[in-house]
């Protein structure tokens, strides 16, 4: 039986993955949650250490070109590999990896890139699943905008969609919730978290329907939407364009 074992040692503003042991088909999905879980605490900058994993196929390492995408998607971390030019390194060229992710060697140019990153601005809150939890929502998001200087009418949309965000996660998951607004360059990204499994689908309810149209709202305003999912549950997220 195939392993790999990860190693998880910091999560914000920069994010250390290590991966040791053996990648191949059965063990990619291992390693891609475990790129993926860091990302629910928003870091400027992930560094995934490969010098300890060897590769039996090399079409798996187009794993992280696909993680780099979803984590500059939201939210809009950078993703850097840590790798020897002798070993993965170069498998990672051959597979035309590196052209769209930067590989470096020795980890402390890693992680001295990863820092050079802005780090965002992120405030959260945690909420309980009551019939409140979407008007102190709506008045979290309001008050961290106006200190964030985020344009009237994008807080006007940032407060339309955490509302929408934590209602559908009071009716559906009733756990307790943590929403997060973050301010990433001219992108503001609102979410909500909760700890149910499973995830939201967009429907188009009939039309005399008084509820369902929530995430069709939300793709309407934003420029983009999506569900990560966490080690215990998940969390929906919608990002802003501040101009």
């Amino acid at each position: 039986m195939t392993t790999l074992t990860v190693e998880h040692q910091a999560r914000f503003p920069v994010a250390v993955v290590r991966l040791y042991g053996l990648l191949d088909r059965h063990t990619a999905q291992v390693a891609r949650e475990a790129m993926l879980e860091p990302l629910a605490d928003q870091p400027s900058a992930l560094v995934v250490d490969l010098r300890r994993v060897r590769v039996s196929n090399e079409i798996t390492l187009v794993l992280f070109a696909a993680v780099a995408a979803r984590a500059a998607r939201w939210p809009g971390t950078h993703l850097l590999l840590v790798a020897p030019a002798s070993g993965i390194g170069g498998a990672l060229a051959r597979r035309a990896v590196s052209r769209h992710l930067t590989v470096y060697e020795p980890m402390e140019a890693a992680l001295a890139a990863a820092r050079n990153f802005p780090v965002p601005r992120r405030v959260t809150l945690h909420l309980h699943p009551t019939v409140y939890a979407a008007a102190s929502a709506r008045a979290f998001v309001l008050a961290a905008c106006e200190r964030c200087d985020v344009p009237p009418a994008t807080r006007d949309l940032a407060e339309l969609v955490i509302s929408e965000l934590v209602g559908n996660a009071v009716r559906h998951a009733a756990t307790p919730l943590d929403v997060s607004l973050l301010v990433r360059g001219e992108d503001l990204y609102v979410s909500c978290r909760d700890r149910a499994l499973g995830r939201p689908v967009a429907k188009t309810p009939d039309v005399t329907e008084e509820r369902g149209r929530g995430l069709l709202l939300i793709a309407a305003v934003s420029s983009a939407w999506g569900c990560v999912p966490t080690t215990d549950g998940k969390i929906v997220w919608a990002r802003l364009d501040t101009r």
